[in-house]
């Protein structure tokens, strides 16, 4: 029975692929904290033994941080007892050099007066931090006859840095898209509110084992090349479960399990599952070439799709190779030359 990688397992291989790579990107003499805050001690283990294999390879640029738990005296991970929210400026100054943040604390941190200090950072900071959408809706539920409480609006404005939460909110009345609309706005704030460094943002769904929503990655960074390297990373440590058999048996039940009939319908086969997947995002590159019918280049669609389409996190950089190559064999993509490789610098054309 495949199962999906705990939240634990989920960040310790993303840390073991993405701290190199972001420390690669720096100067030969440059320093990387990546700074844990969230996870439960329990995890301190596995986390010190990620952080301790890669300071044996990289020392003495890597060191490591993790906040809201104590850490034993062996450990490669230095501990803080605050968690990131209740200090920021001063962990950022005992910090000083290039960040990774990894956030997953259940209060969600505002744009305003907390992931903004983050965003207006000097130093390269790179950071993937919860969205709760419940965060927002603690709010909103207060709505009485006469409107929010001062006390909820303001908590709303610092939330997402803006007055404009009250237009998504008063746009629809279907709770999933407002819940969208807030997370779009959340993710955008972060790279247009005033002095933000950061010119690349997106966000991925966390669902349980039977697709509902959990909660939401969003990751943020000065580089668009690192956003590529994380939305795959996200897609190997959380969002390939649910594109295999077991993922699609546990939505048609909600989760529930249940007695195969003889006359059931067979479950998914893997080969189906990747089959359909592919397609869906061939379908959704044709789309773009029907509302922006110019040329691309591979690394710019690619880029189109994880930030403004929703993919981030939700597919593997092969499979979007696929879907354009299913595109260009059907020819309704052509590269420029024909045989050109799938390079980011690659010219295509919608037919």
């Amino acid at each position: 029975m495949i199962e999906p990688l705990s939240t634990s397992a989920q960040v310790c291989q993303i840390i073991a692929h993405y701290a190199p790579a972001l420390l690669q990107s720096l100067s030969a003499s440059g320093t990387l904290w990546v700074v844990i805050d969230g996870l439960s001690a329990a995890a301190a283990p596995a986390l010190d033994a990620v952080l301790a294999a890669l300071a044996a390879e990289h020392a003495p640029a890597l060191h490591g941080l993790l906040c809201g738990a104590e850490v034993g005296a062996t450990s490669h991970l230095q501990s803080s007892a605050a968690h990131i929210g209740a200090d920021l400026p001063a962990l950022l100054e005992r910090i000083g050099a290039a960040a990774l943040l990894l956030i997953d604390t259940h209060t969600t941190l505002p744009v305003l007066g907390g992931v903004d200090v983050l965003a207006r950072r000097l130093a390269r900071t790179d950071v993937l931090l919860r969205y709760d959408h419940a965060a927002a809706q603690h709010w909103l539920d207060q709505q009485g006859e006469s409107g929010l409480p001062f006390a909820a609006a303001s908590a709303l404005d610092a939330l997402y840095a803006s007055r404009h939460w009250r237009d998504r909110v008063q746009s629809s009345s279907d709770s999933a898209v407002i819940t969208e609309d807030l997370r779009e706005l959340y993710v955008q704030m972060l790279v247009e509110h005033g002095g933000s460094r950061w010119r690349w943002a997106a966000s991925t769904p966390i669902r349980t084992t039977w697709g509902a929503l959990e909660y939401d990655w969003v990751f943020a960074s000065s580089d668009r090349a690192a956003g590529h390297l994380m939305s795959a990373l996200l897609y190997a440590a959380a969002g390939w479960y649910h594109d295999t058999p077991e993922a699609a048996q546990n939505r048609a039940t909600a989760g529930q399990p249940v007695q195969i009939g003889l006359f059931d319908h067979a479950p998914p086969q893997a080969a189906d599952l990747e089959h359909a997947k592919v397609a869906a995002i061939a379908a959704a590159i044709e789309l773009i070439g029907t509302q922006q019918p110019r040329p691309w280049t591979y690394g710019d669609l690619y880029d189109h799709m994880l930030r403004r389409r929703a993919w981030f996190g939700q597919l593997s950089p092969a499979q979007f190779q696929a879907a354009c190559a299913a595109l260009a064999a059907a020819d309704r993509l052509q590269r420029r030359p024909p045989d050109a490789a799938w390079q980011p610098s690659t010219l295509l054309r919608f037919t």
